[in-house]
Order: structure tokens, then sequence, then C-alpha cells
């Protein structure tokens, strides 16, 4: 198995993935097709909806590189024994907004959707040690918002971070929000619905053919090469998204 170098973006088949744990039936379908999954759960002192979302309580830094929500034990323990280097971080996601958003931003290629005010300082020096493109926006759900398709495509239905996006060379299909099951909320965001599975395959939690706007996404899939694979025959639901770890 292998780390993957740019994260978001796996080169070959996805190995290990991050997902919720309350959504049985998502991890289970990863597990069906190979992939083994680090199961994120709510620690015992967070009550809130998003507390199991593994774009909140991991950043993927690149490679072996991964910086983690304070007192994730068991979820350190799983990382650590497959090599990785884990960063754990001052911050958890039981606190309200933007506690909550410390680590919540969006890697593609040699590039990052961040919110400068909402993120923590040590994933700002990491842009800057790492000399990303920052594509600094206003969204502090920026990982949340954003479904990344390859190294210069995105989806999302924030109208700031496409613009930002658009500017700064990223191809992006925008599309209308809501039509996304959040449980606590109105509704969720496309982010973190899905994940790459694979260099040409990406996942969603649900039926994704549901969506409204769902002939225009799979015609931005298409067109990149990209093949959808619905995990559950279910509503489309933000999990807190599926983070490939390792590939073949």
């Amino acid at each position: 198995m292998k780390f993957l170098h740019h994260p978001n973006l796996p080169e070959a088949d996805v190995t290990v993935a991050a997902v919720s744990g309350t959504y049985p039936p998502f991890a289970q379908s990863l597990n069906r097709m190979g992939i083994r999954t680090i199961r994120v759960s709510p620690s015992p002192s967070e009550k809130q909806p998003l507390a199991d979302h593994a774009d909140l309580k991991i950043f993927h830094a690149g490679s072996d590189r991964i910086c983690l929500s304070a007192g994730e034990r068991i979820l350190k323990r799983g990382l650590e024994k497959l090599k990785f280097h884990v960063m754990e971080m001052p911050y958890t996601v039981s606190g309200s907004y933007p506690n909550d958003v410390r680590l919540n931003a969006v890697r593609i290629g040699n590039k990052i959707i961040i919110n400068p005010k909402t993120v923590a300082p040590e994933i700002m020096d990491y842009c800057e040690a790492m000399h990303l493109i920052t594509i600094p926006v206003k969204q502090g759900y920026a990982k949340c918002s954003a479904a990344v398709i390859n190294e210069c495509s995105i989806i999302t239905s924030d109208e700031g971070i496409a613009k930002a996006a658009s500017q700064s060379g990223i191809d992006v299909l925008r599309i209308r929000p809501g039509y996304i099951r959040l449980h606590g909320y109105r509704y969720g965001f496309i982010g973190g619905t899905c994940g790459k599975i694979g260099k040409n395959r990406i996942a969603f939690c649900g039926r994704i053919q549901d969506h409204p706007d769902y002939l225009l996404i799979r015609s931005f899939l298409t067109e990149r090469g990209i093949e959808p694979i619905a995990l559950a025959d279910c509503p489309l639901t933000d999990v807190g998204g599926i983070l490939p770890l390792l590939s073949t």
C-alpha cells in the first residue's frame, strides 16, 4: 500500500479511507469493494451532529502526514498503525463555529482552498512551507463544500468558493444548494457526500442521481473520465466526506 502524494487525489485504487462510523452501510459498501475503512466516531464529550465527520477531524497534509483533532486516541492509534505521522492539534470539533473548522481546508494539487480566519495557524504555516497556492475564501466549511474531482476541477454550491477557485484556474461546476441530507441541519454540502476511491472513480454516500443537477454533475464527471458510484440506495447524505488515505 502506498501513501497518497496529493491528498484527495489517489493515482490508483484506494485501499484505506476514513469515513464516518455513524452510517454503517457506506463503510460496509466500501469494505465490499476491498477498501478498509478507518471509522470516525464522536468522542464521549461530543454531542453535535458533525462530531463524526472525517473532514472536520482529519486534515491530510499529503504522503504520511496527518493533522488530527485533539483527544482522538482511537483514530490516532489506527492511523499510526498504518505508519502515518500524526500531529495531534490543540483543537476539537466539540465547540461551535468556527472552533469546529480548524482543520477544514481542501487541497487540490498544489493549491488549497482555505479560510485564513478560521483554519488552524499550523495549517497556514504548512501551506507556506509547502509553497502551496492559497485560495482564500469566507466559507469556513471549505472541505465540506467542495468535491474534488481531479487536480484542476471541483464541484460546489458555494458562490464564494466557486468564484475564488475559478479565478485561480480551477474548473468549477456550481450546483444549486440543498438536496443533501445532514442530520440536525436544513441541508448538507456536496464535499461531505463523497470522495475519490480511485484515479477515475468517485463514491457518493447515497443516490447522487436524485440531485436536481445530476445531469450537469454526470456530464462534468464524464468529461473528465470519472465514474460516479453510489454506495447505498438512500438519499444523498453529508457524512463528512470519504478521505482516501492509502492506495495500491
